[in-house]
């Protein structure tokens, strides 16, 4: 019983120590958390929202270098962070981390606002040159007005304004990236289209020489003959009525769409040159045209060209010639409609049907050096 007594203040006396011992651990832990460094969480949440705006003014695109400096700056802060956070809370000092974090803050501050200066410097430089591809493709335009482009010609044309609406699009998306790419091949397939259809003009007019023979030839056969001569122009679009030598009739054509250069094969859509004759007249309901006169085309000539075009492989072997070539009525759409023929207003094919017979001489010619005056009627 006495053994017993004298073990209950030892037990007391042992429990007492521990809760004192571990008031005094509590205490120091207390005081250690009282005296350690608050963590840098201001600084770190402005470096985060600093990178936030960067990114979203397209710094990561605009200003790539700059961006990945504030990155690294930002990922060795977090890397220090965690660092500290693995010492006693008394022994960490969260310095390192709040200039890392600083660092970053301000390197993102200077990747937005070269962002935003590449940018504009980029806005001003893609407006510029949109500019610059729209007066050259008005000027082309202007300029081959009355032309018909060959196909290869108006593609890169039709290109060219189709990356001009796409450079707009992203010019509004401040894609500046995209936009140049855009404005770079605009420009280029414009300048070709220029150089190409040029070089096609120079070659067609190369050939006036040629054309003012022919035009002088066959106004001095109808001073010889005293007879009605047709000379069509097919650059200025119009039909000359010369008789005894003399400019009698003008009248406005259309012709086929791809009427610059010779006729060549069948489904061209090209109108031909040489000199040809009238061999057929022809009225409703035996023509659709209203009036119509048929030429002797393909003629010789027009027959060495094609043939020699299949030597040359220049056209396949199952291309034809082609033929019905007319001068007929229903024209006066403003516009080169026919698949080779010429085409009158049919007031106009009414007057020219009165004045010409089977066999008249047809010469149709690209243009002349001169224009011939227009006729006033």
């Amino acid at each position: 019983m006495q053994g017993k007594l004298k073990n209950k203040p030892l037990k007391f006396k042992v429990i007492t120590l521990t809760i004192s011992v571990l008031l005094i651990i509590l205490s120091f832990i207390a005081l250690a958390e009282s005296l350690s460094p608050e963590p840098p969480l201001g600084e770190l949440n402005q470096a985060r929202i600093q990178m936030e705006v960067a990114r979203k003014e397209d710094a990561e695109r605009y200003a790539l270098k700059l961006y990945r400096k504030a990155e690294k700056s930002w990922q060795l802060a977090q890397q220090a962070w965690k660092k500290e956070n693995k010492k006693w809370s008394f022994n960490r000092d969260y310095q390192q981390v709040k200039d890392l974090a600083q660092i970053a803050g301000e390197q993102a501050e200077l990747a937005k606002i070269r962002s935003l200066e590449v940018q504009d410097s980029l806005h001003m430089l893609v407006l510029s040159g949109l500019l610059k591809i729209e007066n050259l493709i008005s000027d082309y335009l202007d300029k081959y007005e009355s032309v018909t482009t060959k196909p290869f010609i108006k593609k890169q044309l039709i290109k060219s304004e189709q990356l001009v609406r796409e450079g707009e699009m992203a010019l509004q998306a401040r894609d500046y990236f995209k936009a140049i790419h855009c404005v770079e091949n605009a420009e280029n397939d414009i300048q070709n289209a220029n150089r190409e259809m040029s070089r096609v003009i120079s070659d067609y007019f190369s050939y006036i020489p040629q054309w003012e023979q022919w035009v002088a030839a066959s106004i001095q056969k109808s001073a010889d003959s005293q007879k009605v001569v047709l000379i069509i122009n097919k650059m200025e679009h119009y039909l000359d009525v010369y008789q005894n030598g003399i400019q009698l009739a003008q009248f406005d054509i259309e012709m086929g769409s791809n009427w610059i250069g010779r006729k060549q094969y069948k489904g061209d859509k090209a109108t031909p040159e040489g000199h040809y004759l009238i061999v057929k007249k022809r009225e409703k309901p035996k023509t659709i045209y209203h009036k119509a006169l048929e030429l002797n085309y393909p003629n010789v000539s027009d027959e060495e060209l094609f043939n020699k075009n299949i030597e040359n492989g220049h056209l396949p072997l199952d291309a034809e010639i082609g033929g019905s070539i007319e001068i007929h009525g229903e024209g006066g759409t403003g516009s080169n409609w026919t698949n080779g023929c010429i085409a009158l207003k049919n007031s106009d094919m009414d007057s020219l049907f009165n004045l010409v017979e089977e066999g008249t001489p047809v010469t149709i010619i690209g243009t002349l050096q001169k224009k011939i005056p227009r006729v006033s009627r």
